[in-house]
Formats: C-alpha cells, structure tokens, sequence
C-alpha cells in the first residue's frame, strides 16, 4: 500500500509539473506574441526577480531552508558565470518565441541531451559508449525530420534556440566544474543564481530593449 502511495504522489507531482510548465510556456507564447508585448528580455527579468524575492523571503525571512555560507569571492568567482550562462539561456529560449511556434520549439529541445552529450564529452567531464550515441543520434534524427516539416520557419529563431541549448550545456558543465561536489537544494539555488541572473538580464535590457520599451 505504501508503494501505491507513492507511486500516485509521484504521478500527481508530474503530472502538475507538466500542466504548470506548459501553462507557463502558452503564456510566455501569448504576452510576447498575442499579447504584443515583444520585450523577452524584460518579460525574462520578470521572472527571475520573481524567483529572487521568493527564494530571498523562504531563506532569509521564513527560513524555510538552511543556506550554506558563501565568501564574496567565490560568489563572483562561482556563481556569476553560471548565473550569467543562465541569462542568456533564458534570454534566447524566450526569445526564440516570437519567431517559433510552441510545437517545433519543443521538438527543438529534443536535441538538448545530444548538445549536453557533446560539451560534456569535449570537456571531459563524460565518456561515450554506443548505446548512448545510438540514443542520442535517434533524437538527433527525429529532430531534424521535424525541422525539414515546419511550414513557420525562421533561422532566427532556431539560431536562437540553439544557442540557448549549448549555453545550458555549458552551464551544466562549468557548473560541475566550478562546484564539484557542493549541491544545492532548488530553493537554495535560486537564492544564489538568481540574483547574478536578474543583474545580467537588467544589463541586456539597457542595452537591447530600453530605448523600445520607453517608446
């Protein structure tokens, strides 16, 4: 009984992951391209001051979760380039948005284990067999079939999505580099990465999408 138990629990968690994370990804769709707000930068800082306060309020005012004790050095030294890499992942995987319909992005995202597979690989950080090249070439595959049949499409965007992809494989990387074995909780973790994120995307919004938002 205590293995149905936790078998439906984890069914009702995914299950809700899914319906939250495609809600989210119909909204972001609709505020930056129905909506007509096409700002994806600074509908991206949105969420990440979000993220921020929140982590900041559960950490530091209802301490909800234990964070370990960071130096100013290795925050800037650790934290601000994954949380920089961060940036631009959200950056461009938004902005890929207006130019990509919601479908062929998620089929985009498919290729991200063979992405990952490859900066991994050439940072030596993962070995290769061929069970896992031949997984990775079916999706690499499947992926392609599925961009020679888009009737929407746009190098930008996929130019965009790509990007997003090798920079949240590179982030994976340098994040196991930097760290190694320091892990962080998922609240903790926004409590540290958001922030170097939020001021990253606020420098890109001065220079990108000022001028046209003040319009």
């Amino acid at each position: 009984m205590g293995l149905l138990e936790e078998a439906t629990s984890v069914c009702l968690y995914v299950g809700l992951w899914i319906t939250l994370s495609a809600g989210v990804i119909l909204y972001n769709k609709w505020i930056l391209t129905g909506f007509g707000f096409p700002f994806p930068v600074t509908l991206t800082m949105f969420h990440m001051f979000f993220c921020s306060v929140l982590a900041f309020v559960l950490v530091r005012v209802l301490k909800v979760v234990k964070s370990v004790n960071m130096t100013r050095d290795t925050y800037i030294n650790k934290i601000v380039p994954i949380g920089f890499l961060f940036a631009i992942v959200l950056w461009m995987g938004n902005s890929a948005y207006v130019y990509l319909s919601v479908a062929f992005i998620q089929m985009l995202k498919a290729c991200v284990p063979a992405v990952t597979l490859f900066v991994m690989f050439c940072a030596g950080l993962e070995r290769v067999d061929a069970k896992v090249l031949l997984g990775v070439a079916v999706l690499t595959i499947g992926t392609t079939l599925s961009a020679y049949g888009e009737i929407d499409f746009k190098w930008i965007g996929v130019v965009m999505m790509v990007t997003s992809e090798f920079c949240e494989a590179i982030r994976m990387a340098v994040l196991q580099y930097l760290l190694g074995n320091l892990k962080f909780e998922l609240i903790e973790g926004l409590y540290w990465f958001s922030p170097a994120s939020l001021a990253c995307l606020f420098i890109g919004i001065m220079w990108l999408e000022m001028p046209a938002f003040v319009r």
